[in-house]
């Protein structure tokens, strides 16, 4: 999933992979790519998961499976911006259900 999405080199981007079984943070900031944080477990196969990304100011949830894995605090991008979903060329990845929810007030 990404999140305040400006363009393709500023967003916060939530990541499932297959290969190395975790679920990864990262924001990416004039192209650079930074870890904010990972768990190791992720279970795949021919199963349906779900991912969840909430950023509310400077928190950022990351879920799996409806479980929360970690927050992080992270003020590098803090304007509003789009929502999307994204897929690496190395692995197949099957989208159903977006739903984006604002938490304006």
């Amino acid at each position: 999933l990404i999140v305040r999405h400006r363009d393709e080199n500023n967003h916060y981007l939530a990541r499932a992979s297959g290969l190395e079984k975790d679920v990864t943070l990262y924001v990416v900031k004039d192209g650079k790519r930074t870890q904010l944080g990972t768990w190791k477990g992720a279970v795949f196969g021919d199963a349906w998961h779900e991912i969840g990304l909430i950023a509310r100011g400077n928190q950022i949830e990351v879920m799996w499976d409806g479980t929360t894995l970690y927050r992080v605090t992270d003020g590098t991008l803090t304007q509003p911006g789009k929502v999307g979903v994204w897929t690496r060329a190395d692995s197949v990845t099957h989208f159903d259900d977006l739903r984006v929810v604002s938490l304006a007030p």
